[in-house]
């Protein structure tokens, strides 16, 4: 099985988390990467409907989720954006074997009507001049190793580098665009389909 992500596709994992429970807490405790957010939010409420328990959820990037748990944080499950994290803690011996539950593609997305006939995304990224870049952070967040991969895979990240700014995670990224912040953002397919959002162009 693939360990780590291509360009475009991310494979992501989900371990089970051992920690003791009392009666006033919630039934889990899911930790949660950005990206995932939207759709585990939909999940979760399917599933307190249906079973009358109450979970809870923590949302971060999957590098910071990751280095919680290796500290003690008390979660159940992780649902995570890359496949290496997962198998380091279970590796360690703090969860138990993970097991991809989705996978996700890496896009660039505008709201710029000015750049939606631009077909190449490299092309757009050249088109916006020296208009900011929005990814997340490389050293935390699978969607931003990936942007960060897929810029020096073209050739374009020594000539963009300056332009680029920083999410903690994906969906701070795709924000930063959306909210006019950036003329682009590296983000999850899955952020960019939401109501509000999917007036924008994507690659």
């Amino acid at each position: 099985m693939q360990t780590f992500i291509t360009a475009i596709t991310l494979w992501f994992l989900l371990c089970a988390v051992p920690a003791a429970k009392s009666a006033a807490q919630p039934a889990a405790t899911i930790a949660v990467a950005a990206n995932f957010l939207g759709a585990l939010s939909d999940i979760v409420a399917a599933y307190e409907s249906e079973s009358g328990a109450k979970l809870q959820t923590v949302s971060s990037s999957t590098g910071k989720l990751y280095a919680q748990i290796s500290n003690g944080a008390p979660y159940d499950l992780f649902l995570a954006a890359d496949a290496r994290r997962p198998e380091l803690l279970a590796e360690a011996g703090l969860c138990a074997e993970p097991f991809v539950y989705a996978s996700g593609n890496a896009v660039l997305w505008s709201g710029d009507p000015g750049l939606a006939g631009e077909s190449d995304w490299r092309q757009a990224i050249i088109s916006t001049g020296t208009l900011k870049i929005a990814l997340a952070s490389p050293e935390t967040a699978p969607y931003g190793a990936v942007a960060r991969m897929a810029l020096d895979r073209a050739g374009l990240l020594p000539r963009v580098s300056e332009r680029l700014v920083y999410g903690q995670n994906v969906a701070q990224a795709f924000q930063f665009a959306v909210a006019g912040g950036a003329a682009l953002a590296f983000t999850a397919l899955s952020l960019t389909r939401s109501e509000r959002d999917r007036q924008g162009t994507v690659w």
